[in-house]
């Protein structure tokens, strides 16, 4: 495969089921290892790189399943992983701050003009579509340089695909 992407560039790559996108997308952002060639970002290979130290560079994906954790709240999805702390009595890490997370969250889902229940409600109760808010506010609350969306519409209903 060889394929760019410029910034600010939106990119719809199409093919039949089992072509190998989705494996495409997870060897972008290192979930699975290619065997040779290289992948390039920012002009530097990051084909050594683990999917941490690519999200660190801004590399986001949003998955076909959403990958969300159904029994937890919106807020905790969106930080799983990287949640803020807040020193106690001067020690560090201290306690995950829940009230930023909680304050952060509600900020990304207003920002994308999103309708939900509740931040406070396991992710699991919520709608095919509601539950994809969620997955983008993940993947852009940490400000991506490259967003990939691995079929974005896999998870809705029929008619929140129309809509």
């Amino acid at each position: 495969v060889d394929l760019s992407v410029a910034a600010g560039e939106v990119v719809g790559l199409v093919g039949d089921n089992g072509a190998g996108k989705s494996t495409l997308m997870k060897t972008i952002t290192g979930i699975y290892r290619a065997d040779s060639g290289s992948i390039e970002y920012d002009g530097k290979d990051i084909l050594a790189l683990d999917p941490g130290q690519r999200r660190e560079l801004g590399i986001e994906m949003i998955y076909q399943d959403l990958s969300l954790a159904k029994q937890q709240d919106v807020a905790s999805n969106i930080f799983l992983g990287r949640e803020p702390t807040r020193k106690v009595f001067g020690l560090f890490p201290g306690f995950v701050d829940k009230a930023a997370m909680d304050r952060e969250a509600s900020r990304m889902i207003e920002r994308l003009g999103a309708r939900l229940p509740s931040i406070n409600r396991s992710v699991g109760s919520f709608s095919g579509g509601q539950q994809q808010t969620v997955a983008i506010a993940r993947a852009l609350t940490f400000n991506p340089k490259l967003v990939i969306m691995d079929e974005p519409t896999a998870a809705l209903a029929v008619r929140e695909v129309q809509s």
